[in-house]
């Protein structure tokens, strides 16, 4: 587009009266010489390099785009007119007289400072959602780029993040009115130290490892961050860590007051055990607040499902069942003082109850009615094999199911109206089953150390071997190796809603939490020695900390 302006109307451009920028005038009054005098122009233009100017002078139209002089004929001089240039360019011009017949003309062209409406980019969609302040403004940014019709020369700011991020917030090299955001997930991890009583600890992502002024146990700790009102929480040793981790890597770690065994998130509120009660935090008041006191000894760390935390202690040979619910305390569970060892969960909420499973000294599990449509129990309602394997899977953010395979089906515990009974899930060839979250698996024994995955669900999503092996074209089963924890509910190992896998033949560590979006091959290369070595010790939404077990080599992989 071409912007037109008449000399004569705008000041700027006049180049009749005034010589815009210049220390010398040219008289308004027109030269008048002899008939046919050739009046010459000598044109310098500069700060255009795409385009180009027109005018007219004399009588005659002209467009250039480089300095030249032109010449015209004519019987009295006059100074050129109608400078005309690309509207996005801003140009002022000088007119010098050298003599009568001969005149210099400057014409000194800018580009104009655009105005651009003020915007978020980003390259792909981030983890977790970040809140920036731009002005009294405050825009969140996940899913894609954002654009705003604010116009401001103002820095933007990030405010929060939903998750742990490690964020970027930069002008983008291309636009100055656009900022370019960079967020990768982190997660936190101890790493060994030659020859030293303490571990590291670092701030990992696929990218970065950040250390942190502090120091772990000399055997190491997995670490699981707990996100609340905007700050990443951690139990390390036995002292829990507030970070926050700001624009552009400026890392705020702050130690709370106490000492603690456990840490959990449970109905958008912080608890941590103690050896002498359990606690629930105070972002206002910055402090613990007890609410429950404990007298004997700690057995176990805490535990949340459902409405119900819960947490052992011992006392003589048995275990005991605490219960902390919907902010009420509960009567302690004994079961007749004939539990005495932990298992890998505490109490059980499932549809109508609420259950515990756990072992005696004769090695059999032990299921405990605890609470029945609301009413207490407490009482040892079945004596189970101990080669039984259970499963408490999270079917949907609402419905905790408890499944063991019997009889050549998959089973589930149900209560309806005061009576308790295990009914028919699904028909399955599989003898194994274990869950975490909202996977759950089935698997078919192959040996003491080996089972061969049969049917992966994830909420309403059910993928058995076959559809498996039609979807990645594999070309040998898909292998799991048991562990051999003697109190876990099973001997499939799966952590964070996930399961480690190989497929032998292709030598290949996949990873999957039931769907086949989030099933993909982590590592290739690998023997099946290597990968009875690898466990997931972290894990977030895009990221997962792998560790060697054989050298203690941590791994921080995208997934």
């Amino acid at each position: 587009m071409k912007k037109t302006w008449k000399l004569a109307a705008i000041a700027i451009f006049s180049l009749l009266n005034v010589a815009c920028g210049s220390s010398e005038s040219t008289p308004s009054t027109p030269v008048t010489t002899p008939d046919n005098t050739q009046f010459n122009l000598a044109i310098t233009l500069s700060g255009l390099s795409d385009s180009g100017v027109s005018f007219r002078w004399l009588g005659q139209s002209y467009s250039i785009s480089t300095s030249q002089t032109v010449s015209v004929t004519a019987v009295s001089y006059s100074a050129p007119t109608e400078l005309t240039f690309a509207d996005t360019h801003q140009c002022t011009s000088t007119l010098n007289k050298a003599n009568d017949t001969d005149y210099n003309w400057l014409i000194s062209c800018e580009k104009k400072a655009v105005e651009q409406a003020f915007s978020i980019l980003i390259d792909s969609p981030l983890p977790y959602a970040v809140d920036i302040k731009l002005n009294d403004d405050i825009f969140t940014i996940k899913e894609q780029s954002l654009a705003t019709e604010i116009i401001t020369s103002d820095t933007p700011t990030i405010v929060q993040t939903d998750g742990p991020l490690l964020c970027n917030l930069n002008p983008d090299s291309a636009q100055s009115a656009h900022w370019r955001l960079k967020c990768d997930e982190f997660l936190i991890a101890t790493e060994p130290v030659a020859n030293s009583t303490h571990t590291d600890v670092v701030l990992t992502t696929p990218t970065e490892r950040i250390q942190l002024a502090i120091t772990g146990p000399a055997e190491g700790q997995n670490i699981t961050l707990i996100h609340q009102a905007g700050s990443q929480y951690f139990l390390l040793g036995s002292t829990i860590y507030s970070l926050q981790v700001g624009q552009n890597a400026s890392i705020n770690l702050t130690a709370l007051t106490g000492q603690f065994v456990s840490l959990t998130q449970h109905q958008q509120a912080l608890y941590g055990l103690a050896n002498d009660g359990l606690y629930r935090y105070s972002e206002a008041l910055n402090t613990w607040q007890q609410l429950r006191p404990i007298t004997r000894p700690l057995a176990s760390a805490l535990f949340a499902s459902g409405e119900t935390l819960s947490w052992l202690t011992q006392m003589n040979d048995a275990l005991l069942l605490d219960r902390w619910v919907n902010n009420a305390n509960k009567s302690t569970t004994t079961a007749d003082q004939q539990i005495s060892q932990a298992s890998d969960h505490g109490a059980l909420s499932i549809d109508n109850g609420v259950m515990w499973l756990a072992k005696n000294q004769q090695n059999q599990w032990l299921l405990t009615a605890v609470e029945l449509m609301a009413n207490t129990v407490n009482q040892v309602i079945q004596t189970l094999d101990q080669y039984k394997q259970f499963a408490l899977w999270q079917k949907d953010a609402t419905t905790n199911q408890l499944l063991m395979i019997e009889g050549g089906s998959l089973t589930t515990f149900t209560i309806e109206n005061q009576s308790m009974s295990w009914q028919p899930y699904q028909a399955t060839s599989a003898d194994l089953v274990g869950a975490h979250k909202q996977l759950l698996v089935t698997a078919t024994t192959l040996s003491q150390s080996q089972a061969q995955i049969h049917t992966l669900y994830h909420g309403q999503t059910e993928l058995n071997h076959t559809a498996l092996n039609n979807a990645f074209n594999w070309s040998s089963p898909a292998i799991i190796a048991l562990q051999t924890d003697p109190t876990a509910f099973s001997s499939i190992s799966i952590k964070y809603g996930l399961l480690l896998f190989y497929i032998e033949e292709q030598s290949e560590v996949w990873i999957s939490d039931g769907t086949l979006n989030n099933t993909k091959r982590l590592l290739s290369d690998k023997s099946w020695q290597e990968f009875t070595n690898l466990e997931i010790i972290a894990a977030g939404q895009s990221v997962l900390l792998l560790n060697n077990k054989s050298n203690n080599q941590l791994m921080t992989i995208t997934r």
